[in-house]
This record gives C-alpha cells, structure tokens and sequence, in this order.
C-alpha cells in the first residue's frame, strides 16, 4: 500500500523551511571572526593604555560585563579568570566559548562598531606594529564569512540583523522554498537548495546553473502535470512558449522570463568564468555576489509565481 502524502504530514514538513541557519554560530566561524577581529583591531597593550587597540578592547569587554550584569565574562561560560588576563582575551574566549549564540552575536556586533565606528575613519590601528586588514575589508569578509557558513545574518548600518527579516528572503526565497517541499517538486528543490550552497561557498558559476535547472524543471513538472505536450528535450525558451500559448504565463511577461532564462544560462556564468580565468579583488567579488543574490532572487520569483499559476 502506497504512503499518503496527507495535508497534515506536508504542513509539518513545510513549516519552516530555510536555507540558512539561525540557532547556532559555528565553532569554525568564531575562530575565523577571531583572527579577523585581531588583524584589524590589533592586540591589547597594557604598556600603552592610549593605544586606540588597547581602548577598544577595554571598552568591549566593560560593556559587555556591564549590560550581562556581572564582573567577569568567565562567569557565564563556567571558567575561573586566568590570574593575568586582559579584556581582548578574556571578550575572544568569551566569543569562542558562549554557548548562546544571542550572546556571541552581541560580542560580533558590538567588536563591529568599533571597527566601523573608530577604525573606518582612522588608521593609526596598531601601536608600532603593521595593520594587516582595514576596516572596510573586515566588515565584508564577516559578512561573506556568515554566508560561506550558511549562518543567516549580517551586519549592515551599525547592527547584525536576520537575512530572513529582508522583505524578498522572506515573502520570496522562503515561499519558494514552501512551494518547492511537495513531493512533485523534489527535484527542483534539490537543485535550488544546491544552488544556494554553491553561491554560500562563491562558487557563482555553478550557483547560477542550479537556479537555472530549478527553473526550468519546475516548468517540466507544471507541464507534465498540466498533460501538455513537451518536446523531450524542451529548451527554458520552449517550455516558456507553451506556458503562453496555454495561457499559463501571460504574453506581457514572456519577455522578462526569456530575459532571465537568458541571463542565467549565458550572461552570469560567463562573467564568472572570466573572473575565475583571470582573479577579482574582494571588492569586484563582493559586486558579482550581489549580482547573482539578484539572479537567485528573480529565479526563486518567478518560481513562485509559475507554482501558483499552475493552480489556477
């Protein structure tokens, strides 16, 4: 006897479906947050209380004892305070060892605006030593450090906020997602999914073909369902004609899905081979990120809008 793909045992599995993570801040990534924090801030110097590391740090550690109400951050983390310790050591150990990821947010959050506060505008940095990664550059790789982690935050205007607090993560990648956790679709939920992680990782070109596989198989199953007739080895294109020849897809919008289809197949792959062939600085990378997030944005749309369609 078949399983019944009932309403109830789908809802549960539908109830939050997600291509981040939002509970956990893993070990790796602190310790990377660490080394990021160090290269840019510099070191406590407890024989130069002016020295702008040593005022930084000391000022992290005190607000944070301050706001948790104790007088030491070894107390929340079952650790006795070393007999030399200083407030960089005893906020980093803190970071690595919290087990609250709230409490570890606050400590990134909190290291990040002094480094955009203090260091974007200054680059006195370390007291005779040599800065080893500005301010602005610090700031971006935490942020594609969360990413290549598939941890769901960034921190963007002075705080770390939620990916899935975005108005299109929310009301477009997550519905997609929704849609895509039936049994007809797993398929293209494999490749969508598939997508994402390539793009957390900076593979760009690979991201950009799994989107473009979930497009276009989700047209397949829209038409197989539908019992319209599809050449086997239909193109994005054709598939897209015959959605508007049975009035599936409006005329008006055709031009914007073969412009994507077009994008994702030929235009975004190219430029990040080229950018493969030939090295980006971190700044042109971090441009291209953005551009393929807008392309995996307007594919999870109009996967959206193509599911919805077919229900009509």
């Amino acid at each position: 006897m078949p399983i019944i793909d009932i309403f109830s045992k789908r809802g549960k599995n539908r109830s939050n479906p997600e291509v981040f993570i939002y509970d956990s801040i893993p070990n790796r990534l602190r310790v990377q947050l660490v080394h990021i924090f160090r290269d840019t801030i510099g070191d406590y110097n407890p024989y130069d209380l002016s020295a702008l590391s040593t005022l930084c740090w000391d000022r992290v550690a005190q607000i944070l004892k301050k706001e948790y109400g104790v007088f030491s951050l070894y107390e929340l983390i079952g650790l006795e305070k070393p007999p030399h310790d200083d407030p960089q050591k005893e906020s980093l150990v803190f970071l690595l060892n919290v087990p609250e990821h709230e409490k570890a947010l606050d400590v990134i959050e909190l290291i990040l605006n002094f480094i955009d506060a203090v260091y974007s505008s200054s680059e006195r940095g370390r007291v005779g030593q040599v800065k080893r990664q500005n301010a602005n550059d610090a700031i971006q790789e935490v942020n594609a450090r969360f990413l290549e982690h598939g941890v769901g935050y960034e921190y963007s205007d002075g705080r770390i906020i939620r990916k899935d607090s975005q108005f299109i993560h929310n009301e477009v990648v997550k519905e997609a997602l929704l849609l895509l956790n039936q049994t007809d679709f797993e398929g293209p939920q494999k490749e969508f999914l598939e997508a994402y992680r390539f793009y957390r990782q900076g593979e760009y070109t690979q991201a950009i073909s799994e989107a473009s596989k979930a497009f276009e198989s989700i047209m397949k199953i829209v038409c197989k369902k539908k019992k319209w007739e599809v050449p086997q080895n239909a193109t994005a294109n054709k598939l897209i004609e015959i959605m508007i020849q049975k009035g599936l897809i409006p005329g008006l919008l055709s031009a914007q899905l073969t412009n994507l289809q077009t994008l994702m197949v030929s235009g975004l792959p190219a430029v990040a081979n080229n950018l493969t062939r030939h090295g980006a600085g971190d700044e042109e990378k971090s441009v291209y990120s953005h551009t393929v997030a807008y392309a995996l944005h307007l594919c999870a749309t109009n996967i959206v809008f193509i599911v919805h369609s077919s229900y009509l």
